[in-house]
């Protein structure tokens, strides 16, 4: 990737001790009283210093993140600082996140007292002033076309998160808003996005960071086989080795030994010569980042799972944002460092699209050709491998997201669909049309980088992460459309939230997986179940305005238990969307809120275009 301007967010050093800590940064004493952001959060939002990827730069190799963050710490609770309260006596740090909490129509506030008071409902419409949104403006490193109106009052809900605790959105403060580009995406199962990222994996060129909750089956296996192609050609390129960094989903933060290695399909040193492996486990999402010039989200963990999945490429300066997350969530050291850590990325300006590395629109006569894979295991049927269109963990290595979708996006023959989709249990295909095709890999024309954020959550949802805020706050400020589709929707805040927004004129539609509740049974804020959410808020607004449907396989004319979606998605009026990994559930999150029409509508006709859901998943009233 190459361009004439560097991201001004992570500005090469002229030395290490540039990177001072955050106490050195003085705050913007100008940002005036009557401002909506409390001024601790705008100008720690603007400090290019209280940045956690800068300040572990700054340190010793092998240095724990943990130790980095740590520098960021006379800002981590502000309700602890000094000069906090000096500025605002009598005031506690809560009034931000308060503000956004009754903006928000919470039933109950978070206050500290035993016996929580009571919020008066918003007035309808409530919305930002211009300076209001001028100020939130701001607050973010855009590249490209200026945040509009509705993402601003979204990201102003974001940024007031942070009042409390700046770390709370497992992002550092300055790279929470900032802009990239969306070259390709998957809607497919899991098998297609994991040999996408095995793709990615091939190509690297100095390092990578891979995270997934779980990391087993049919799906390591194919990971584990992209790590020793690398090798294999790191080796025959004499080049330095390329430093991986693997991590796996567990309670608490923990390297592995290598006697654990094999318990998750990772090759041992000894078969990685061209390769600087580190595992470690610890609480994560499904996230990669390659050569720090390339991320990848997605809801699809490493696994054999059955379901339908969502996966976004994403490059440009957004992807330092989620860099930064990666490290935060590794949070322990780091052997071998990283070695494009004291070396970020510069990028093209605006105007310049074309220099980012788009897929090509048509390969026809260029001689595109897969690279051959070399693997031990699970041989495809027959001796000439696996035939066209049918699913195997088998596979070759593309040498774009072009050809990859060359060869994937051709499955219009009932039968062909029907064992692509048979990941899991086998179903029979109900649906026999021969109509548009199941087109797996989206490829998005060239745009300038847009508006966008990171809106993570850490743990449960709860209404005070980034992710939950960014959630309620698209419903509250949707004018026209909204459209949601998730696993499962029963959180009761985000139910009341699209009631109100309803009651509005808001035309909404849900799609959700039928019997897919896992957690919260017994969690007041959730209720027992999706199908318990669905008719009492078809009950309370009718369905005039209300579409909920079940998710219906592209390969079925009905709902059926054995095919689930796991696609975590919301657009609203057609012009901010907000995906990533999931946006209601337990465990931690990482997604981005996304300003752009074209991108919204090339998802949602995606969307339609490889399930049924719409055609024969509605939920009668």
């Amino acid at each position: 990737m190459s361009g004439s301007a560097p991201s001004t967010m992570f500005r090469e050093a002229e030395s290490l001790d540039e990177l001072i800590p955050v106490q050195g940064v003085g705050w913007d004493h100008n940002h005036g009283a009557s401002s909506f952001l409390p001024p601790r959060v705008f100008s720690l939002v603007r400090s290019s210093h209280a940045v956690v990827t800068r300040q572990l730069a700054a340190l010793p190799p092998g240095t724990p993140v943990a130790t980095a963050a740590a520098r960021l710490a006379p800002l981590v609770k502000l309700s602890e600082s000094r000069e906090y309260h000096e500025e605002h006596p009598g005031q506690s740090p809560r009034v931000g996140i308060d503000k956004v909490l009754h903006k928000l129509h919470r039933k109950k506030t978070i206050a500290t007292e035993a016996e929580p008071a009571p919020v008066p409902p918003p007035k309808p419409g409530m919305r930002l002033s211009r300076e209001q949104t001028d100020e939130v403006a701001m607050c973010g490193d855009w590249h490209g076309p200026p945040p509009s109106p509705l993402f601003l009052n979204i990201y102003a809900e974001v940024l007031l998160t942070l009042t409390d605790d700046p770390l709370r959105g497992a992002v550092s403060p300055p790279l929470l808003g900032s802009s990239g580009i969306v070259p390709v995406s998957i809607i497919s199962v899991v098998p297609d996005i994991t040999h996408h990222i095995a793709d990615l994996v091939v190509s690297a060129s100095v390092e990578i960071l891979l995270s997934s909750p779980r990391w087993e089956g049919g799906a390591a296996r194919v990971l584990a086989d992209a790590l020793r192609e690398l090798s294999r050609r790191v080796v025959a390129a004499r080049c330095a080795p390329v430093v991986v960094k693997v991590m796996i989903g567990a309670p608490t933060n923990r390297d592995i030994v290598v006697s654990e290695l094999g318990a998750f399909a990772l090759p041992a040193s000894a078969e990685l010569p061209g390769v600087n492996l580190q595992v470690r486990r610890g609480p994560c999402a499904c996230v990669a980042v390659i050569d720090r010039q390339i991320a990848v989200l997605t809801t699809a963990a490493i696994h054999d799972g059955s379901g339908l999945e969502m996966m976004a490429q994403y490059e440009g300066p957004i992807v330092q944002s989620l860099y930064d997350t990666a490290l935060l969530a590794w949070w322990g050291p780091m052997v071998p460092d990283l070695p494009l850590l004291r070396y970020p990325p510069q990028y093209p300006t605006i105007g310049e699209a074309g220099q980012y590395r788009w897929p090509a629109p048509n390969l026809a006569g260029r001689g595109v050709r897969s690279v051959p894979k070399l693997t031990n295991e699970m041989p495809g049927p027959g001796i000439h491998g696996p035939q066209p269109n049918e699913t195997n963990w088998d596979r070759t290595y593309d040498v774009s997201a072009a050809a990859e979708a060359e060869h994937v996006n051709v499955l219009s023959d009932p039968a062909a669909l029907n064992r692509h989709l048979n990941t899991g249990i086998p179903v029979e295909a109900t649906d026999v049309r021969r109509g548009q095709a199941f087109k797996p890999v989206v490829l998005l024309p060239p745009h300038d980088p847009v508006p966008m954020a990171v809106v993570n959550r850490t743990h449960t949802t709860n209404e005070t992460d980034p992710l939950t805020q960014a959630l309620l706050a698209a419903a509250r400020f949707a004018e026209r459309t909204i459209f949601i589709q998730v696993p499962s929707f029963r959180y009761k805040p985000a139910v009341e939230a699209i009631l109100e927004a309803i009651r509005r004129g808001v035309q909404v539609e849900i799609y959700v997986t039928l019997h897919l509740d896992h957690a919260h049974a017994e969690d007041e804020m959730y209720f027992a179940n999706t199908a318990e959410a669905a008719r009492l808020m078809l009950q309370a607004v009718g369905g005039e305005r209300l579409r909920i449907a079940w998710y219906t396989g592209r390969d079925q004319s009905a709902p059926r238990p054995e095919r689930v979606a796991h696609v975590a998605i919301m657009i609203v009026d057609g012009q901010v969307a907000l995906q990533g990994s999931s946006l209601v559930g337990t465990g931690p999150s990482v997604n981005l809120l996304i300003d752009c029409g074209e991108v919204c509508r090339i998802w949602g006709g995606a969307l339609e275009a490889n399930q049924n859901t719409g055609a024969y998943g509605q939920v009668e009233q």
